[in-house]
């Protein structure tokens, strides 16, 4: 029984990274593809997060590196930090 049940979520997992999609219909797709979406966006959430976090800890730590950056250095850099914000 335990053996049967590893099988099948090794086939499920095989099926997640895309070895194995030949036995799937139509409507297993779209559900393949939304699982794979949902855990896509998780990804990216955590990595914005973390490099969110990554750049208060710099502004930190070097709280007058932008002061010494050339004016249109700066400008750009707080587009891009209010953008991601």
């Amino acid at each position: 029984m335990l053996i049967m049940e590893i099988a099948e979520r090794s086939h499920q997992l095989r099926q997640m990274r895309g070895d194995d999609l030949q036995g799937l219909n139509v409507e297993e797709l779209q559900q393949l593809e939304k699982f794979v979406e949902v855990g896509l966006s998780r990804v990216i959430e955590k990595k914005v997060k973390g490099l969110l976090e990554k750049s208060v800890t710099f502004k930190e730590r070097y709280p007058r590196v932008e002061d010494k950056l050339p004016v249109t250095r700066r400008t750009s850099l707080r587009k891009v930090t209010r953008r991601s914000q």
